[in-house]
């Protein structure tokens, strides 16, 4: 007996034409598209945007390494 060819899951219905997976699947991306539609970009201070903390880094110079905060403010470490 010979398999019919599968079929990827966005093109599945059943033999009477049922298309519920389909219909269900666009309405999805319909909320997904109204969803971001709605969104707004994020916004934040522009000083905000030139500090950095990284907590518990490894910090390796010449004098070897060790683990350390460090603070950097308009691209320099503090």
């Amino acid at each position: 007996m010979e398999r019919p060819p599968k079929r990827s899951k966005s093109s599945v219905t059943s033999q009477s034409g049922n298309n519920n997976e389909v219909t269900a699947r666009a309405e999805l991306l319909l909320n997904e598209f109204q969803a971001k539609r709605h969104l707004r970009p994020a916004t934040s201070s522009p000083s905000s945007q030139n500090r950095l903390l990284i907590k518990n880094g490894r910090v390796v110079n010449d004098d070897g390494m060790e683990d350390a905060d460090v603070y950097v403010e308009d691209g320099i470490i503090k």
